[in-house]
């Protein structure tokens, strides 16, 4: 979860009924919505598929995934089969976890939640750049044209991070 999102009423349910009926999930995206942080009054609702869904292991579902994991809040990955490709090679760049989405998803199923798991609140402040490995890319509170262009070379650079056959770390 980031810092300034929230859960929805009954999300964790939701995260353990799709885990119950796949055990061995590689990555659970979900729905999520964006709200006012002034108001609380809904801006937007992001709904990928039309219902629960569940996707092969392959370069097919790391494509329908892989933008789709930008926003953090929610995403639940396999911790012991991230634990085995985990690298800092991404450290700092707000987008490890699609390091970590496209190489388990070579190799595990994912899966879709539909109902509605993790609000994120429009109008805040966000930290970006606190922590030490952010430091050079991103400046708390900030929002800047730099930072936008290290997220985006970040983002181009990170298909050539996975390893198509094994979902291990790739020398690239």
């Amino acid at each position: 979860m980031g810092d300034d999102d929230l859960w929805c009423a009954g999300a964790l349910n939701e995260l353990r009924r799709a885990i119950d009926a796949l055990p061995k999930v590689g990555v659970i995206l979900r729905a999520w919505q964006t709200v006012s942080k002034e108001t609380g009054k809904l801006l937007d609702a992001h709904r990928y598929f039309p219902g629960d869904r569940v996707f092969k292991p392959g370069p097919e579902t790391v494509a329908a995934f892989f933008r789709r994991s930008v926003f953090l809040s929610g995403l639940t990955i396999c911790t012991d089969e991230a634990r085995r490709i985990e690298t800092d090679k991404f450290d700092g760049t707000l987008l490890y976890q699609l390091y970590l989405v496209g190489n388990l998803l070579m190799t595990m199923p994912g899966y879709y939640v539909s109902r509605m798991t993790a609000i994120r609140r429009a109008g805040g402040e966000h930290y970006f750049g606190s922590s030490e490995s952010e430091s050079e890319r991103f400046a708390p509170r900030q929002l800047s044209v730099e930072h936008s262009l290290n997220f985006v070379r970040v983002f181009l650079r990170l298909p050539k991070a996975l390893n198509p056959r094994t979902g291990a770390r790739s020398a690239g």
